[in-house]
């Protein structure tokens, strides 16, 4: 049936479209919202990956995310469009043990967040049939570390990976990179490539000043908020005219319209990086400090659980571990890697970093936890 959406956006041409589904998202900012897919978004992304990754009858795919999240939707359609079979989770112990639902399903496309890597790092079987069937891996939702992808190509060497970027937003993701043992030293930074833009999506930076609001190319070694265009690009927020022309905005000069992402970007050899989120950002004692910077410093550490939070004024990186570690050797490590005004941070080992139920850093209970008392 069509449905009259008028009342979300601007422009009308965007309402001829039947509505394909729309997704109740907290994204990053912890406040459910409805973000409406357009049938005509939801095919042109379809008919890009399931041409992209080759997917036949013969591939047996992997339902590891919740149908909440949109990373859902390429295991889901691509089956069906595809004739290939999709596994869904049958519980929560498969949850915990991704290698062993590999191995027994004979899974030959993975697709997850990258916090997912380090549950099978836990999980990791040695045997050499454990990732046999897998022929690529499909990340996106958060940074992919250098750390993640290294232990992927010492144990799956086989398999190509996948790195993608994009939020529900933008009809699941709309920039991908292609990842080898061979190449991916070649693309990792402080967290490893998002690529380039699909050939019919397009990232540019965001200037806005109070009279004009403008997408404009990212120069070489430039960082910036970036803006995501493209015909993937959601309609809008169901029922929330306010917050869809605070995020659905278009540029002053040319007219074209954009999803304003929030992610701070860094363009450098061709290729696009994640650099943080402009929420993430903390000021202190007049600087800028960036939570995941600090997270990725960890991380190059050998600590591959953690999450650093602002809370009560603190800067804390939580660590999850069983061991006893003297946090004031961490604290000695970091200052080798972060500037003097990201200090103090106070280092916390925890029994658990906490995951929201699509798998990624649940950050904002982790502060609620903290200031509640709960970690000490």
């Amino acid at each position: 049936a069509m449905i009259n959406y008028k009342h979300i956006n601007r422009s009308a041409d965007f309402y001829e479209d039947p509505i394909a589904y729309i997704k109740f998202t907290s994204g990053s900012t912890g406040d459910p919202k409805g973000v409406v897919i357009s049938r005509d978004s939801l095919i042109k992304f379809l008919r890009w990956y399931i041409c992209e990754l080759k997917i036949s009858h013969t591939d047996v795919l992997s339902a590891y995310s919740d149908f909440n999240f949109d990373l859902s939707i390429p295991d889901i359609y691509s089956g069906l469009f595809s004739g290939a079979t999709t596994v869904l989770i049958a519980n929560k112990f498969q949850k915990l043990m991704p290698t062993k639902f590999i191995s027994e399903h004979q899974i030959t496309i993975w697709n997850s967040v990258p916090s997912v890597i380090n549950i099978m790092r836990k999980t990791y079987n040695e045997a050499k049939d454990t990732f046999a069937s897998l022929r690529l891996l499909n990340f996106c939702g958060e940074p992919l570390t250098v750390s993640q992808i290294k232990f992927l190509f010492k144990n799956i060497s086989h398999s190509k990976v996948q790195n993608t970027y994009g939020p529900t937003e933008a009809t699941v993701f709309i920039s991908n990179i292609w990842l080898s043992e061979n190449n991916y030293k070649k693309f990792s930074e402080s967290s490893v490539s998002l690529g380039k833009p699909l050939p019919h999506m397009s990232l540019k930076k965001l200037t806005i000043t109070p009279d004009t609001t403008i997408f404009e190319p990212f120069g070489d070694d430039e960082t910036g908020e970036a803006v995501i265009i493209g015909p993937q690009v959601a309609i809008g927020y169901f029922g929330d005219k306010n917050l869809t022309e605070k995020n659905f905005i278009f540029d002053s000069i040319t007219g074209v319209r954009g999803y304003r992402t929030g992610d701070v970007l860094l363009y450098k050899g061709q290729n696009y990086y994640f650099v943080g989120r402009t929420d993430n950002q903390i000021k202190r004692n007049g600087y800028r400090v960036e939570l995941e910077e600090i997270e990725r410093v960890a991380d190059k550490l050998g600590f591959y659980k953690n999450l650093a939070i602002f809370a009560g004024n603190d800067l804390i990186l939580c660590i999850e571990s069983e061991q006893k570690i003297k946090t004031t050797k961490v604290q000695a490590a970091l200052r080798e890697f972060l500037p003097k005004y990201y200090f103090p941070i106070f280092v916390q080992i925890v029994n658990e970093i906490p995951l929201t139920k699509n798998g990624k850093k649940d950050r904002k209970k982790m502060v609620s936890t903290y200031l509640d008392g709960l970690v000490k």
